[in-house]
């Protein structure tokens, strides 16, 4: 999920400063993003609730625990956090037939307004289908297994994530997308995105294919920046 405060959604190139609430990355952090983040997934929950500190944590987030979801749980509208296996794997494509989807896609919606972001997958709270919401301004709306058919051209821009949540870092994509699915109806859909939708799509896919933005950010960019100073700027 993308978040809608501060930098997050500024302009490609422009960045964010950090004030001293804010804590610094340490050379341990920066070297386990580098390694797909080894040695942060070591840590157990003192030690990552202390390295994010609670003025990195995004206001009414529960503290960084590890969870092992199975199954289709909503995880009580939890969004999970780094470090739980659902969000390290490839979600399973669905059914636009399947009985509760229009629900499901309620409380995505729900979830992903009240955090507040531009979009949500499915994984992120706890749910093993390929689905995503999003709402760059124009509406909330749906994409069901969703993919990438074409890219064109190249953008960098800060990213940010909830399920990681006060770290970001910049981070490159295509500036222009084709997006396929379906909607709740089943039929198939094709989306064309350009800018900020065409890099909420990429990220919000990546989701249901068990990346983060963290994988593909520039490690040396990725910085804590608390919830506070992110509504200054």
């Amino acid at each position: 999920m993308w978040t809608r405060r501060g930098c997050y959604n500024r302009v490609p190139g422009v960045g964010c400063r950090v004030t001293g609430n804010a804590p610094s990355l340490t050379a341990d952090f920066k070297e386990g993003v580098r390694g797909d983040l080894r040695s942060f997934q070591r840590r157990g929950q003192e030690t990552r609730a202390e390295q994010l500190g609670d003025g990195c944590r995004v206001t009414g987030m529960t503290p960084p625990v590890e969870r092992d979801l199975q199954g289709d749980g909503m995880a009580n509208g939890e969004i999970v956090l780094y470090g739980t296996e659902i969000l390290k794997k490839t979600t399973r494509e669905v059914d636009p037939a399947e009985p509760g989807l229009q629900e499901l896609v309620e409380h995505m919606y729900q979830v992903m307004h009240d955090a507040p972001g531009v979009g949500l997958a499915a994984n992120q709270i706890g749910v093993d289908k390929q689905i995503f919401v999003y709402d760059v301004g124009d509406g909330p709306s749906v994409l069901l297994n969703p993919r990438i058919v074409r890219r064109r051209g190249s953008q960098v821009a800060i990213e940010g994530c909830l399920s990681v949540p006060g770290l970001q870092g910049d981070v490159r994509r295509a500036s222009h997308v084709i997006a396929e699915g379906q909607d709740l109806d089943g039929n198939k859909i094709q989306i064309k995105a350009e800018g900020l939708l065409a890099r909420v799509f990429q990220h919000e896919i990546d989701h249901l294919n068990g990346f983060l933005f963290i994988d593909r950010a520039d490690p040396d960019t990725l910085t804590l920046v608390s919830p506070d100073e992110q509504e200054e700027e």
